[in-house]
């Protein structure tokens, strides 16, 4: 790598010799927070261009924008390209490197932002280079996918899952990943290839409306441990449940890519015909939740169930809050209602079954959606 600096300090007429900012960039991509833009995606991309670099019409600024493209890595902020190419002006500038291919190098790391297309030859290779991870091997790739995943640890699974998969269906949509000749031919198959697999393992969840041929599966489900604690041994004939339409109840399936995994009822409790929530006032709307499948506990996917739930309650204007009742000994659902921006209420006693009641505002819940807008922004790699 070393050799590689002082290649373009000499190249872009730079002065002195560089070991500074060598220095800084090397520190700057060891930073701990990183886990994938680091110094071997540095070191890989630079390993890369020493095999394409008779494409580059400008070598020095390519292999410098290379250097600068990840010089400034925050995940949580959107604005990172931005960033590392004013530190690159700052730097050159300061090292009497001219004008015009400062501006030339800027560009180059701003091509990296991959939300529009590359404008010159110079700009579709340092993008390619940029994408050489997508084409990599199994082995590698897969290494890749951890080490963005850890990167944005800070991010909620189901959060991840939704801007990850967003992030790489935007790049397989694309008539073609790569920009160039040399790195359509050689690795476009495989590039998509991964991607492919990538999304099937970043699966979403969607509701649909349950009916009566899910009577069947919703008595299995009834009859698993983890149900049974969440909701009790109560019999809610399903035969006779899912042969009503009401206009107070919505009742969905919850599917990840058309498996059904779960359930989700929501109600308006003031104009539900058994009067369950007692005399309470307009404008709320009380869940029941549940994942049915055992292999799909702890995967994030209750998360994303509720997320939906919750979009869908809100959707109506004049929802204030949204209650929900887990029963008084489970715990792990007390945790879960609490990460989704659920408060305790206070414990309340519904026919046989002690519960603790939990309740959502509105204004709440629309901090909890920005915040975790907020927490994607970085959109997750690639």
């Amino acid at each position: 790598m070393r050799r590689s600096w002082q290649r373009i300090w000499h190249g872009l007429a730079a002065r002195g010799d560089g070991a500074d900012t060598f220095d800084e960039l090397c520190r700057r991509h060891a930073e701990p927070h990183r886990s994938y833009h680091t110094l071997q995606h540095l070191a890989e991309c630079l390993a890369c261009f020493d095999g394409v670099r008779e494409l580059a019409a400008n070598a020095p600024e390519v292999e410098a924008a290379l250097w600068f493209h990840d010089a400034i890595h925050d995940p949580g902020r959107k604005d990172n390209e931005a960033r590392s190419a004013e530190l690159a002006r700052g730097l050159l500038h300061g090292a009497g490197v001219a004008a015009g291919r400062v501006a030339q190098i800027e560009s180059l790391i701003l091509a990296t932002t991959h939300d529009a297309p590359a404008d010159t030859p110079d700009q579709r290779l340092v993008v390619d280079i940029d994408l050489l991870i997508l084409a990599a091997g199994p082995r590698r790739f897969a290494e890749y996918e951890r080490q963005v995943r850890d990167e944005y640890r800070f991010v909620p699974e189901a959060v991840f899952r939704e801007k990850r998969r967003a992030l790489l269906e935007s790049f397989f949509a694309r008539p073609s990943i790569y920009g160039t000749e040399r790195f359509r031919t050689a690795l476009e198959q495989r590039a998509r290839d991964n991607l492919q697999r990538a999304r099937a393992a970043l699966r979403t969840v969607e509701l649909r409306p349950a009916g009566l041929a899910d009577a069947p599966l919703l008595r299995h489900w009834d009859g698993q441990a983890h149900v049974i604690a969440a909701k009790s041994t109560d019999d809610w004939q399903w035969e006779t449940e899912l042969g009503h339409a009401f206009e107070w109840r919505e009742q969905s399936i919850a599917e990840l890519d058309g498996r059904p995994i779960g359930f989700v009822q929501i109600i308006d409790p003031a104009r539900e015909d058994s009067h369950y929530w007692g005399e309470v006032a307009g404008g709320l709307r009380a869940i029941d939740i549940w994942i049915g499948e055992a292999d799909a506990l702890g995967r994030g996917y209750g998360t994303s169930m509720m997320r939906l739930a919750l979009a869908r309650c809100f959707a109506d204007p004049s929802v204030a809050a949204v209650l929900i009742d887990p029963l008084a000994g489970n715990t792990r659902a007390h945790r879960f209602y609490e990460r989704c921006g659920f408060r305790l209420v206070g414990p309340r006693r519904f026919g046989d079954d002690d519960c603790l009641v939990f309740r959502l505002d509105r204004q709440e819940w629309q901090e909890n959606r920005e915040r975790h807008e907020r927490l994607g922004e970085g959109n997750c790699a690639p």
